[in-house]
């Protein structure tokens, strides 16, 4: 990955991909994961997401990965908590209440810092992710994820060729090529959003695809 990209959007605010609120297609299908009070739920490149709040009011034990502490302080400040920090080598884990978030590289991580997670919500990290930095985050967690596990999945599908990524064109072919062969896969949603980007439009884009999907590790 690119750290001195997302290093400097964060500190640039260009934040673009945040939301400001809890996201719908979580709403719409958390109950597709089937979670049950205190599971713990990881939650990769996660920035400072509301939707980090909203998995722990569901009673979840939430885990975190970020890069940036800026996003992380700043998620921390947004909900009034008062996070303790532990040096972790190359990591930092910060945590507060339900929701642990480590501080570092994705691919620092190791099994054991997920706590035994069946569960996964990638709402924006599939596709912040350039090709081959995709196929090699996708291999670790269908390497730690558990028979049975479940992850929902936000991505996004638009002409890669008329602008560059992030956020990458993620389309339901290369889900299908990056988890097919360990997960069933099963499209919750596919609508149309480039109304709701206007600098995408400003960009060249007239398409931008929002899909949902549920992963089922077999």
């Amino acid at each position: 990955m690119n750290h001195e990209f997302w290093h400097q959007s964060w500190q640039r605010g260009e934040i673009g991909f945040h939301l400001d609120c809890d996201h719908p297609q979580l709403l719409a299908n958390f109950d597709r994961l089937q979670a049950k009070p205190d599971e713990v739920i990881f939650v990769p490149l996660c920035g400072k997401s509301r939707d980090l709040a909203w998995l722990a009011e569901q009673k979840l034990q939430v885990v975190g990965i970020e890069l940036s502490p800026l996003a992380i302080q700043a998620f921390f400040d947004e909900h009034g908590l008062q996070p303790e920090r532990e040096d972790l080598g190359d990591l930092q884990l910060w945590r507060a209440g339900a929701i642990r978030i480590y501080c570092g590289d994705f691919f620092a991580l190791r099994q054991q810092h997920l706590q035994g997670s069946r569960l996964v919500y990638d709402r924006a990290a599939l596709m912040a992710l350039p090709p081959q930095v995709r196929r090699d985050y996708a291999a670790r967690l269908t390497e730690w994820m558990p028979s049975g596990g479940r992850m929902l999945l936000i991505s996004n599908s638009y002409d890669q060729q008329l602008i560059d990524g992030p956020p990458f064109s993620v389309p339901a072919g290369e889900i299908e090529q990056l988890y097919g062969t360990a997960f069933d896969i099963e499209m919750l949603s596919s609508k149309e959003m480039i109304d709701a980007h206007p600098g995408l439009r400003q960009r060249g884009l007239d398409s931008f695809v929002a899909e949902t999907f549920l992963l089922e590790k077999r």
